[in-house]
């Protein structure tokens, strides 16, 4: 997966001049959370009922 990201930042910022790639995690997914962090990604803050399963009726919680 580091390589896919590696691949993924270098063609948004300098290919496609992009000068900001956000990511949503859910809370729970700590490997991801661990990969966006080795890329340097910064924690900016949570989306409080950000998603609705309509299958469980609920909210779901992720940060980006």
């Amino acid at each position: 997966m580091s390589e896919t990201m590696k691949e993924v930042l270098s063609i948004g910022f300098n290919q496609l001049g992009l000068v900001r790639i956000q990511a949503i995690v859910a809370v729970e997914n700590i490997a991801s959370k661990k990969l966006l962090t080795k890329f340097t990604f910064k924690e900016e803050g949570y989306l409080r009922q950000y998603e609705y399963h309509s299958v469980k009726g609920q909210s779901s919680v992720a940060i980006c």
